[in-house]
């Protein structure tokens, strides 16, 4: 892989463009099914800006890491990227040296407690990379173990040091100082483990708890010839280990936030389903008394949310059974404030699939949720719509656009609900394109702009099918064309009601909206290429995007800054 040098300047009136091209030369039979795909970090600088880590790489259909993977960091918000060394030199069967690095570049893990530390992990050469200043160096520390690395999870209050490492045989290993040593293999058969990142009352981790360390491990139910899973606890680095819960622990949910901990369990001789609670660090539990609803049975409960002093949970349950023929599964959505640990109702017939289901808080908009809920339609038949709460899912609200195109005549439309997936919100107004499947929605598609908080919702322009960002006050927004490729940017400064066109110099790209980062709030970044998918991540689950477009060859990715003046 090689840069290209096609950086250049372009100023105009409203806006000055600085754009970075780096071209992918794959030395690989490109006759295999590789996909090319870019992975974008977003990493905190030495002195407090923005780093853009990007990895571009190749991935098979499974997906596994094949050989051309390489790194990219820019220091000044995309203006310009440097090559990151990340080659391991190895001998080909000809004995020449020659660079290969089969870095899964979708394990990059940014410290949710220090955002300049990020952590690269190699399976294939058992080697981590760790980065304690935003990207701009690395260090190398090889593994080994006797067991591969599965997960690898940083220490609440030292996560400079220790770090805890989950492996694929069901043991666990911990390092104190960053990998120079390693305890362990302690215990075995363990599902997944954790460290307790309790908070005190200011939100920082309490130090006191800094070394608990939960897992849930798989056992033997004796007499039963039975295997269940028990929740374990240990404060001192698995020498002793207190058993919490049992026999069979569905699901294990922590919400620092409140110092709360949740754990589902199931009887495998009465198929009770229980629901349990801590509030003190795993000393003590209380069961918890869920409203179920008539002619229901819940089989499971997990936190969905937990935001604003609220925390939420899932119900899996058989709520399809009483919904139309041919039915999605739903499920029921229940609510306490505070600690409190009294759960009432908040929305029932939340969309369940395959035991995903979106119910988030708006992005920017604080109190504001949204969810995708079953609804039936004519003739029997079962659909889904979007729904607000404004008020912690006390009373919801659909989102209903108001019928008319941008200039303000009406168009027919089957079903004018808005697709909650793609909000993204300001303190004062939100924006949503149409969906691009599982659409309620049957009108023309485009954006559409709410000022009202989510309360109505007016098109802003026609667009097939676009990807869009947004600042802070909703004062910019920029757009493009995501599953076609195109040439163009648009943009408004007035809320939709006139839009500008930036147009791309090289041939026709399919062009991304990742993220905009800038302290000004004025400064957009624009992931192109000539052909490849496209993902952001800012090491949580933020947003990704894909074009679906898998070119087979070489091609060239750029990073267009647009600054507006």
């Amino acid at each position: 892989m090689a840069i290209a040098a096609t950086y250049q300047q372009i100023d105009t009136n409203h806006i000055s463009i600085a754009k970075f091209g780096f071209e992918v030369d794959w030395t690989i039979d490109t006759a295999a099914d590789y996909d090319t795909t870019m992975v974008l970090v977003f990493l905190e600088g030495r002195d407090g800006t923005t780093n853009i880590l990007s990895v571009a790489g190749l991935e098979t259909s499974n997906p596994v890491p094949v050989p051309g993977s390489e790194v990219y960091l820019s220091k000044n918000n995309g203006l310009s990227f440097e090559d990151q060394e990340f080659w391991f030199s190895e001998v080909d069967s000809s004995g020449l040296a020659s660079k290969t690095a089969w870095l899964d570049i979708a394990n990059i893990q940014v410290n949710p407690y220090f955002k300049t530390h990020a952590m690269l992990w190699s399976q294939d050469h058992a080697t981590l990379f760790i980065t304690k200043t935003g990207g701009d160096t690395w260090s190398r520390r090889p593994v080994t173990l006797e067991y591969s690395p599965r997960t690898v999870v940083p220490h609440p209050t030292e996560p400079e040091t220790s770090l805890l490492i989950t492996s694929n045989g069901g043991h666990v290993y911990i390092t104190q100082d960053m990998g120079d040593t390693y305890s362990g293999p302690y215990r075995s058969n363990v599902l997944s483990a954790l460290w307790a990142p309790q908070l005190r009352s200011d939100g920082e981790p309490a130090q006191d708890a800094a070394t608990t360390i939960f897992f849930v491990e798989e056992a033997l139910e004796e007499g039963l010839a039975l295997i269940v899973f028990q929740l374990r606890r240990t404060t001192d680095l698995f020498a002793t280990t207190d058993d919490l819960l049992q026999p069979d622990i569905q699901t294990f949910s922590m919400v620092p936030e409140n110092n709360m901990m949740f754990v589902s369990t199931f009887s495998l001789l009465t198929g009770a389903v229980a629901l349990k609670a801590s509030l003190d660090n795993g000393d003590t539990w209380e069961d918890v008394v869920i409203p179920i609803q008539e002619d229901h049975r819940d089989y499971g409960y997990s936190v969905i949310g937990h935001f604003n002093g609220s925390v939420f949970l899932v119900a899996d349950n058989d709520n399809h059974e009483s919904m139309p023929a041919g039915g999605q599964a739903s499920a029921n959505v229940y609510g306490a404030t505070e600690n409190s640990l009294n759960f009432t109702l908040v929305l029932d017939k939340l969309l369940y699939l395959d035991s995903n289901s979106y119910f988030a808080e708006v992005p920017n908009r604080p109190g504001t949720i949204a969810a995708d809920i079953i609804a039936e339609g004519p003739n029997n038949t079962v659909g889904f719509e979007s729904v607000l709460s404004f008020d912690g899912g006390a009373t919801w609200n659909t989102l209903a656009t108001s019928g008319k195109y941008p200039n303000g005549t009406a168009y027919d439309c089957g079903n004018c609900t808005l697709y909650s997936g793609y909000i993204q919100g300001t303190p004062d107004s939100v924006l949503v394109t149409k969906a691009t499947y599982m659409a309620p929605y049957e009108g023309p598609p485009g954006l559409f702009l709410s000022e009202d908080g989510g309360k109505s919702w007016d098109m802003i322009l026609v667009a097939p099918s676009a990807f869009y960002a947004i600042n802070s006050d909703a004062s910019i927004i920029l757009t493009a064309e995501s599953s076609l490729p195109t040439t163009t940017v648009q943009y408004t400064l007035d809320n939709g009601r006139t839009w500008l066109d930036y147009e791309f110099t090289e041939s026709p790209v399919s062009v991304k909206m990742i993220k905009f980062v800038t302290e000004e709030d004025r400064t957009f970044h624009v992931y192109s290429t000539t052909g490849s998918n496209v993902y952001s991540t800012t090491g949580s689950n933020d947003t990704t995007a894909s074009d679906g477009v898998s070119p087979r060859a070489a091609s060239t990715w750029y990073a267009t800054t647009i600054i507006f003046n």
